[in-house]
């Protein structure tokens, strides 16, 4: 495998889960151990998993003491992954939209308790953030992602089966339903830390639901299930 180089841990644990794969959840804390080198940080992904041996390390620029923006997890600027492909970035939102839809079916639409708004707001995040990376590939004037933006089996396949979900007025529409969505659970969540110590639910409004719900093509969704959470 050549030198590989990630822009945020956040990918780097990805791309690690998306080469590990397997019918099982990847344990990370067993696979990996993130080091320093030269005040960089290299993530040494060694061991066994579904069958086979792995051995290789991503490096990382030096870390950001910056927090994130919204929509930046993976990757702030406009450069696009060179680790993973937009069919992949595709699978990864629609895993964190099944979860944003599992949570909110448990709530029974009596609203969300502190906990369940946090894990609801972290995979909001995800998902626009996977959304992001999509739109990275697309170049300016572009109506869809170009063919030289997928280059694994798994993510022509779900090219194949989605094309739609690579076209700018998808990406440009869901977008502005991440982006609200999030400012929405942020709202919320200030509410929380406004209310601490009382017992409280808090509702999403209807127009706030994820846009996409289950996961397609050939990517299950057991593959992302143990993706470090913040």
């Amino acid at each position: 495998m050549s030198k590989l180089r990630a822009r945020t841990p956040d990918e780097a644990y990805l791309f690690v889960e998306l080469v590990a794969g397997g019918e099982e959840p990847v344990d990370l804390y067993r696979l990996t151990e993130m080091v320093l080198d030269d005040n960089r940080p290299v993530l040494r992904v060694k061991g066994r998993h579904a069958g086979r041996h792995h051995d290789f390390e991503i490096t990382m620029p030096p870390v950001s003491q910056k927090a994130a923006l919204r929509g930046e997890l993976y990757g702030c600027g406009h450069t696009p992954s060179t680790l993973i492909d937009a069919g992949q970035w595709r699978a990864v939102e629609l895993w964190a939209c099944s979860i944003i839809e599992q949570l909110l079916e448990q709530s029974g639409g009596r609203g969300l308790d502190p906990t369940a708004l946090g894990a609801v707001a972290a995979h909001v995040d995800a998902a626009y953030s996977a959304l992001a990376e999509i739109d990275k590939f697309l170049p300016e004037g572009d109506a869809e992602i170009p063919d030289d933006a997928f280059w694994t089996a798994d993510g022509i396949a779900i090219r194949g089966s989605q094309p739609g979900a690579f076209r700018r007025e998808r990406l440009v529409a869901d977008e502005a339903n991440y982006r609200s969505m999030g400012e929405e659970l942020a709202t919320l969540q200030a509410q929380v830390g406004h209310d601490a110590g009382h017992s409280a639910a808090y509702v999403i409004g209807h127009d706030a639901e994820p846009p996409v719900a289950t996961p397609g093509g050939s990517t299950s969704t057991a593959t992302y299930s143990s993706l470090p959470q913040k």
